[in-house]
């Protein structure tokens, strides 16, 4: 029970910096900025785990 819940916040984790990740050109194109590398790091620091 508890591996399948680790395996499930692990995937969501995952599917959520997949999600900032393709939505981070939409969003800096909107707001006009030039960097965006502090979004990708602070999205990625609680999976930092992950590849």
């Amino acid at each position: 029970m508890a591996l399948s819940a680790l395996c499930l916040a692990g995937f969501v984790i995952q599917l959520d910096v997949t999600i900032v990740n393709v939505a981070l050109p939409t969003i800096q194109h909107e707001l006009q900025t030039a960097h965006n590398a502090w979004s990708r790091s602070s999205a990625a620091t609680p999976s930092g785990w992950l590849p």
